[in-house]
């Protein structure tokens, strides 16, 4: 899929000249979707580009664009979002299909930067859009039944932060650690959707990688069909080091007696995809955000988080105790989370806070959220606007 969609300030206007083949060159208006070159590029949101009508020709409607829409719809939603973004572009009948199709306008409409995401990471064609906007309008964790804002973005479930840091069966990992430790080859990894990464940030030990992720569990069960049992993958593992020991050694020898004037480096061994230190970091790389559209009341959420939890959370607990330890402490204390710091990061939706108000103990403690100890700006606290509540589930933005 060719094209990209830069940032822009909203409202602006593009512009883009074209040159007739036989004529004089001809300045055309287009929409704002239409990238300029001193914008730079993010990503593909399969968009058509604009279309030039020539004098004396006339599109055709599609075959396809005989059929009833309903129809044409329902084969839409078996296509991935590529797939669809090509269709879009194969002439004006198929793109005024396209662009009427419920599924394909809301997410593009409220969903773009989680299509951005995985556009960048190249998973976008793992499923179809029937499961992607299922997804879209459910609201649970997959995993744990709670609201989750989030996606998960090897089988496109969505999920909760808490599920995402530390359920076992939602974790990724690089492509060479999982092919050493389960014994597998890469045409076994080209059965398991794989995305790639995208940071900028800097791996632990590593330096900036561009790893490929896929999904632990996924690749585990597969070298258990392939090998039969774990310790049969423990074993492949510990051969492929002897091997390396034993070929490193033999380059020492060579280097010694002259027949080798390279320098010698003995590799290490990966990281084990569920036991490293690593392994909570790479967790961060399979998931995005993703907002929850309700097709009751037409509304969007992407989550709403108890003010109280949030407060006693930030100035209470991590203000005291955590301080002087960070930015080792989540490393040194996610293996057993503290009740509040479970409450602090569960998402909620609107509906579902006033309920949440009655029985929550930090409301009952009744703060000052003006008391605040401390810069604003400390690691552990969360951005963005207050929102008054009501009872009857209404918000409103808190002056």
């Amino acid at each position: 899929m060719s094209g990209y969609c830069y940032s822009r300030p909203v409202g602006s206007q593009a512009r883009r000249v074209y040159r007739d083949r036989n004529g004089p060159w001809e300045e055309m208006e287009v929409d704002n979707d239409v990238p300029t070159p001193e914008d730079g590029p993010v990503v593909d949101l399969y968009k058509a580009p604009a279309i030039k009508r020539m004098p004396g020709r006339i599109l055709v409607p599609s075959f396809a664009s005989q059929l009833p829409a309903e129809l044409i719809h329902q084969i839409f939603l078996e296509l991935d979002v590529p797939s669809l973004g090509q269709v879009r572009r194969v002439n004006l009948a198929t793109r005024h299909l396209v662009e009427s199709f419920p599924a394909y306008q809301l997410l593009r409409e409220h969903a773009s930067h989680a299509l951005r995401v995985m556009h960048a990471t190249q998973c976008a064609s793992s499923l179809s859009i029937r499961w992607l906007f299922t997804e879209f309008c459910q609201p649970w964790c997959r995993a744990c039944g709670d609201f989750g804002p989030f996606l998960y973005l090897p089988t496109v479930t969505r999920l909760c932060f808490q599920c995402c840091l530390f359920n076992p069966d939602h974790r990724v990992a690089p492509v060479p650690h999982v092919m050493y430790h389960f014994g597998l080859s890469r045409n076994h990894i080209k059965s398991l959707p794989v995305i790639h990464n995208i940071s900028t940030e800097e791996f632990p030990g590593e330096g900036i990688q561009r790893y490929k992720f896929v999904d632990v569990a996924q690749a585990q069960n597969l070298g258990l069909r392939k090998h039969g049992n774990s310790e049969r993958m423990k074993q492949l593992a510990k051969d492929r080091s002897t091997a390396a020991d034993d070929a490193y050694r033999q380059r020492r020898s060579d280097l010694r007696q002259g027949r080798r004037t390279k320098p010698v480096r003995r590799w290490g061994i990966p990281p084990h995809p569920t036991h490293s230190d690593d392994a909570k970091f790479w967790r961060h790389c399979g998931t995005t955000a993703f907002p929850y559209w309700d097709r009751e009341t037409l509304t969007l959420e992407p989550g709403m988080y108890c003010r109280a939890c949030t407060y006693h959370w930030e100035e209470k607990v991590a203000e005291d105790h955590f301080f002087l330890k960070w930015p080792i402490f989540p490393a040194a204390s996610w293996k057993k989370q503290p009740l509040v710091k479970m409450a602090y990061d569960r998402a909620f939706r609107v509906m579902d806070l006033p309920e949440h108000f009655l029985h929550c103990p930090q409301v009952k403690k009744r703060y000052d959220f003006a008391k605040r100890r401390g810069p604003i700006d400390r690691p552990w606290r969360r951005g963005g606007k207050d929102y008054l509540v009501t009872p009857t589930g209404n918000i409103q933005l808190k002056n």
